[in-house]
Protein backbone atom coordinates (compact mmCIF):
# COMPACT_ATOMS: atom_id res chain seq x y z
CA UNK A 1 0.00 0.00 0.00
CA UNK A 2 1.08 3.28 -0.78
CA UNK A 3 -0.23 6.55 0.44
CA UNK A 4 0.40 9.93 -0.69
CA UNK A 5 -0.56 13.16 1.66
CA UNK A 6 -1.04 16.39 0.12
CA UNK A 7 -0.91 19.51 2.59
CA UNK A 8 -1.65 22.86 1.45
CA UNK A 9 -2.98 26.07 2.55
CA UNK A 10 -4.82 26.96 -0.94
CA UNK A 11 -7.68 24.23 -0.27
CA UNK A 12 -6.41 22.49 -3.27
CA UNK A 13 -3.58 19.39 -3.44
CA UNK A 14 -2.76 18.93 -7.17
CA UNK A 15 -3.86 21.21 -9.42
CA UNK A 16 -3.41 20.05 -13.16
CA UNK A 17 -4.06 23.04 -16.13
CA UNK A 18 -2.89 26.41 -16.82
CA UNK A 19 -4.53 29.96 -16.67
CA UNK A 20 -3.72 30.22 -20.80
CA UNK A 21 -4.90 28.17 -23.61
CA UNK A 22 -1.93 25.91 -23.85
CA UNK A 23 -2.27 22.31 -23.28
CA UNK A 24 0.68 19.98 -22.35
CA UNK A 25 1.11 17.09 -24.84
CA UNK A 26 2.11 14.13 -22.18
CA UNK A 27 -0.09 11.60 -19.86
CA UNK A 28 -0.13 11.17 -16.46
CA UNK A 29 -1.81 8.19 -14.58
CA UNK A 30 -1.99 7.48 -10.98
CA UNK A 31 -3.02 3.59 -11.03
CA UNK A 32 -3.32 1.67 -8.04
CA UNK A 33 -3.85 -1.71 -9.71
CA UNK A 34 -6.34 -4.19 -9.04
CA UNK A 35 -5.68 -4.57 -4.90
CA UNK A 36 -6.77 -0.12 -5.29
CA UNK A 37 -3.14 0.09 -3.41
CA UNK A 38 -2.94 3.74 -3.93
CA UNK A 39 -4.40 6.36 -1.53
CA UNK A 40 -4.32 10.34 -1.45
CA UNK A 41 -4.78 11.77 1.35
CA UNK A 42 -5.33 15.72 1.56
CA UNK A 43 -5.17 17.92 4.55
CA UNK A 44 -5.68 21.94 4.19
CA UNK A 45 -3.46 23.32 6.82
CA UNK A 46 -5.66 27.07 6.47
CA UNK A 47 -6.20 28.06 10.42
CA UNK A 48 -7.91 31.47 9.28
CA UNK A 49 -11.79 30.64 9.49
CA UNK A 50 -12.24 33.88 7.52
CA UNK A 51 -10.78 33.12 4.53
CA UNK A 52 -12.80 30.86 1.78
CA UNK A 53 -9.99 28.21 1.31
CA UNK A 54 -10.45 27.80 5.13
CA UNK A 55 -13.84 25.92 3.95
CA UNK A 56 -11.98 24.13 0.53
CA UNK A 57 -10.42 20.75 0.45
CA UNK A 58 -9.97 19.73 -3.23
CA UNK A 59 -7.76 16.90 -3.33
CA UNK A 60 -7.02 17.25 -6.99
CA UNK A 61 -8.58 20.15 -9.69
CA UNK A 62 -8.49 19.60 -13.47
CA UNK A 63 -8.47 23.18 -14.23
CA UNK A 64 -8.60 24.70 -17.55
CA UNK A 65 -6.44 22.88 -20.09
CA UNK A 66 -5.82 20.11 -17.98
CA UNK A 67 -5.94 17.18 -20.42
CA UNK A 68 -4.87 13.76 -20.55
CA UNK A 69 -4.97 12.75 -16.69
CA UNK A 70 -6.36 9.59 -14.68
CA UNK A 71 -6.54 8.53 -11.53
CA UNK A 72 -7.45 5.08 -11.39
CA UNK A 73 -8.20 2.27 -9.16
CA UNK A 74 -7.24 4.54 -6.02
CA UNK A 75 -8.86 6.20 -2.72
CA UNK A 76 -8.77 9.80 -1.65
CA UNK A 77 -9.37 10.78 1.40
CA UNK A 78 -9.15 13.58 3.76
CA UNK A 79 -6.08 13.38 6.49
CA UNK A 80 -7.75 14.33 9.23
CA UNK A 81 -11.84 13.13 9.50
CA UNK A 82 -12.75 15.06 12.53
CA UNK A 83 -10.59 18.76 11.19
CA UNK A 84 -14.11 20.88 12.32
CA UNK A 85 -15.03 21.35 8.94
CA UNK A 86 -17.85 19.39 6.62
CA UNK A 87 -17.48 15.75 6.78
CA UNK A 88 -16.04 14.24 3.61
CA UNK A 89 -16.09 10.69 2.90
CA UNK A 90 -13.33 8.25 1.34
CA UNK A 91 -13.58 7.88 -2.26
CA UNK A 92 -13.17 4.91 -4.04
CA UNK A 93 -12.07 6.48 -7.34
CA UNK A 94 -11.20 5.43 -11.21
CA UNK A 95 -11.96 8.57 -12.96
CA UNK A 96 -9.99 9.90 -16.55
CA UNK A 97 -9.50 13.45 -17.58
CA UNK A 98 -9.44 13.87 -21.77
CA UNK A 99 -10.03 17.53 -23.59
CA UNK A 100 -12.69 17.57 -25.83
CA UNK A 101 -12.76 20.49 -28.51
CA UNK A 102 -15.74 22.37 -26.61
CA UNK A 103 -14.66 21.51 -23.14
CA UNK A 104 -13.08 19.12 -20.39
CA UNK A 105 -15.06 16.13 -19.81
CA UNK A 106 -14.61 13.95 -16.57
CA UNK A 107 -15.61 9.96 -17.73
CA UNK A 108 -15.50 7.14 -14.40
Amino acid sequence: MVTIAMKSRSGIGMWFGQLDTVNPSGYVAFDGGPRKALTFTYENTNRTTSQPAWQRSIPFLFGQGASNYAIRNSTIRPAVEASGRKEFLAIPWSATISRSTSSNTHRT
